[in-house]
């Protein structure tokens, strides 16, 4: 039964993917900046991760930069590292960093935890290779669930985390609006993802799955958290973003009225004004908020 259920899943999901490729094609990638290099990242995903460099940036200067690892969303199941070209290629000219939108394997054929595993590995690699001069991390839907997994894996490493519209509470505690509660079975990319992870409020509830029940302790001083109005689990991360800003005031949070899920992603001529400013307003402030954080002493250790 468990087989012909992942055969299922699979087919589906293949589907997904082969349709997010071709949108990705027609729409996504047309008219915007591809990344500067790609290469596998060495001990994580073989699929190629998408390099974007400053203007500013020179392999052979020996001039370090700040690094912003970004984690491309799709509901942990399809989704090619230069989706979000637009955003990355933004943050490096404007913030003057380098940035990396790493790959991870995905679900169904590796369920949790190894995309968090590969995010970590790349992470590794990237201290070594780069040593850079601040680090932060980020990412769009299950990206973002995934940067403030990954965060909780580093100590003193991480200057700041984006999380913009992330998947927060895979438990039976979530406020989520989808129909099914069961949250094995909520929805297709629920059942991918959580395929090996047993139905118990222990394993569900964990930081590294759920970060809704993430630690204050273990995030870095800068926080920014994207919600929208149209999103399934906007509740939890209205609750989670109530509690870090009571915890700690600097926390950036913006409420998005009337945009949806993914609306980030989505080419400016395809959004009607006020969302594409909407959309505007979101990669600035985040942009503006890394300058401020790449300005000051970071937490790594020279």
């Amino acid at each position: 039964m468990h087989f012909v259920v992942y055969i299922w899943l699979k087919c589906r999901v293949l589907l997904l993917r082969g349709a997010s490729y071709i949108l990705s094609i027609l729409i996504i990638r047309p008219g915007n900046v591809g990344p500067t290099h790609r290469q596998a990242i060495p001990g994580s995903a073989p699929e190629k991760a998408a390099f974007f460099f400053p203007p500013s940036y020179s392999k052979d200067s020996g001039h370090r930069h700040p690094v912003y690892i970004h984690i491309h969303g799709g509901g942990f199941v399809c989704g090619p590292t230069c989706d979000d070209r637009q955003f990355c290629h933004y943050v490096a000219k404007e913030a003057d960093c380098v940035v990396i939108s790493v790959a991870y394997r995905f679900a169904p054929e590796y369920p949790y935890p190894t995309a968090l595993q590969d995010c970590q590995a790349a992470v590794q690699w990237i201290l070594k290779e780069y040593q850079p001069t601040h680090l932060v991390i980020g990412g769009y839907s299950a990206g973002g669930t995934l940067a403030l997994g990954t965060v909780q894996l580093f100590q003193n490493t991480f200057d700041m985390v984006m999380a913009t519209y992330p998947a927060l509470d895979f438990s039976r505690g979530s406020l989520h609006e989808f129909k099914e509660q069961n949250p094995l079975i909520r929805n297709m990319y629920h059942r991918a993802y959580l395929r090996n992870t047993p139905d118990t409020d222990e394993s569900l509830r964990n930081p590294l799955l759920s970060p809704r029940y993430i630690p204050e302790s273990t995030l870095p001083k800068s926080i920014a958290i994207i919600n929208t109005e149209n999103d399934p689990n906007h509740k939890d991360i209205t609750m989670l973003a109530t509690r870090l800003k009571e915890k700690q005031p600097s926390t950036i949070y913006k409420y998005y009225a009337g945009a949806f899920h993914g609306f980030m992603n989505v080419p400016d001529f395809f959004l009607p004004e006020k969302m594409k400013q909407q959309k505007w307003d979101a990669i600035d402030t985040i942009v503006v908020e890394m300058k401020r954080v790449f300005s000051e002493p970071s937490v790594l250790k020279k």
